[in-house]
């Protein structure tokens, strides 16, 4: 049944409520045990800041929002207190890591040292990969932050936060 879900190919044996966790699939989301109050406002100031309209309607906003924030309710538990403790467990392992096979919805635990020499050796193949003469990522954020304020400006949406200044 379930069981083909997890394939445990590393050294660590898995408990029980270890093994059903990742049945739930890897997407799944845990309700939280509090709600994120001071992320919520960065990011309902960051909103204020770029609607740049006048200061009643930014004032209306964080007003509107201090109140759904003040009346929220903590959503109830989604999982027990063993799974709870289980995904502690699995998250503080540094030595496993948890992964989608590549084919199916199966989850697989491997040793992180499995993983990482796999993966150095798929990268040291000269066949398919090569190493390039500059770092292409400080162009590839500035081409995306570009898009992204333009879509902005049209007001296809509002950005919270972009990673690299559009002036550098």
């Amino acid at each position: 049944m379930k069981e083909r879900w997890v394939v445990n190919k590393s050294s660590r044996p898995l408990s029980n409520c270890e093994l059903k966790l990742p049945q739930k699939g890897l997407n799944f989301a845990i309700s939280p045990e509090h709600i994120p109050v001071h992320e919520f406002i960065t990011c309902i100031e960051d909103a204020c800041k770029s609607i740049g309209n006048t200061q009643g309607e930014s004032d209306n906003l964080r007003s509107e929002c201090v109140n759904i924030l003040k009346h929220g309710k903590i959503p109830p538990s989604n999982v027990s207190k063993n799974e709870r403790l289980a995904i502690k467990s699995l998250k503080d392992d540094k030595n496993i890591m948890i992964l989608p096979s590549d084919k199916g919805t199966a989850v697989v635990v491997l040793d992180a040292s499995d993983y990482k020499t796999k993966a150095l050796a798929l990268l040291s193949d000269t066949n398919t990969n090569s190493v390039e003469k500059k770092d292409p990522t400080n162009k590839f954020a500035k081409r995306l932050s570009t898009i992204l304020f333009f879509l902005n400006m049209k007001s296809l949406f509002v950005i919270c936060f972009l990673p690299f200044s559009l002036d550098s």
